[in-house]
């Protein structure tokens, strides 16, 4: 039952980031919401046989959510699917956890981010839709959704030019740091052609997409991660284990597409 006075959300645009089992017959939902950011919903009575709301409530999949309360968890009050958008599978679904953990880990609770929920929600319906023999395709769909993630948190990067104010060369090599943000480097980093290529826009090889993925992976883990790693990637990394005891050669087609 509602509570009297308690502020009422209705047909909210949302994504089902995580859900929890919560007593006996309720679940406890991670929501992301266009308008609310992060919200922690209590979807009452959902285990029960015959519930309504069970197959509605799927995680990576556009949803119209109700809800009400004041308190820091609110109370679940209606949920539509949103059709449009088909269940990912294999590594489209490994990247889409990709995208759900970052949102997770660097998204404060109740603070919209509505640029960064309309990023998420291109990035899965691409996801969703691109060929499982495409994973350049899905690489480059990554680093637009981290592009547009770091971009809103205030940490946007002047991709023609170094954090000191030098135009970057297509000859040279970057790097980042939290220190000196984005500087040459003589070691391992992202050529210039790959950073101005990103920019544009434009497409970018195998070789160059494995140099932006590091590139970004540094920028992500100084500026939003703490340096701390990411769940999602230890699970590809564990997968690739088993797939290289098992098949001596599987782990290298398991790793193109992957975040």
């Amino acid at each position: 039952m509602k509570a009297r006075g308690a502020p009422r959300i209705n047909q909210q645009p949302a994504f089902i980031l995580h859900q929890y089992p919560y007593r006996e017959t309720s679940r406890l939902l991670d929501v992301f919401s266009r308008d609310h950011g992060r919200v922690m919903l209590v979807a009452r009575g959902v285990q029960r046989p015959g519930s309504q709301l069970r197959s509605v409530l799927l995680a990576q999949q556009p949803l119209l959510l109700d809800w009400f309360g004041a308190g820091e968890v609110k109370t679940l009050h209606a949920a539509a699917w949103q059709p449009g958008m088909a269940q990912l599978a294999g590594r489209g679904l490994l990247c889409g956890l990709y995208a759900t953990e970052l949102i997770q880990r660097s998204m404060t609770r109740e603070v919209a981010h509505p640029e960064v929920f309309a990023a998420y929600y291109r990035l899965l319906l691409e996801l969703s839709r691109i060929p499982h023999d495409k994973p350049l395709m899905l690489e480059a769909a990554l680093r637009r959704f981290e592009r547009a993630l770091l971009e809103s948190c205030g940490f946007g990067i002047e991709w023609g030019q170094t954090s000191a104010g030098e135009p970057v060369l297509v000859h040279k090599r970057y790097a980042f740091s939290l220190e000196r943000g984005v500087h040459e480097t003589l070691a391992d980093g992202a050529g210039g052609a790959v950073l101005l290529g990103f920019s544009r826009e434009q497409a970018l090889d195998e070789r160059q997409m494995h140099e932006l993925k590091g590139f970004m992976r540094d920028v992500l883990a100084a500026v939003l991660l703490d340096d701390s790693p990411l769940q999602t990637r230890l699970m590809m990394r564990d997968l690739l284990a088993i797939a290289d005891d098992a098949s001596g050669f599987g782990a290298g087609r398991l790793v193109k597409g992957t975040p």
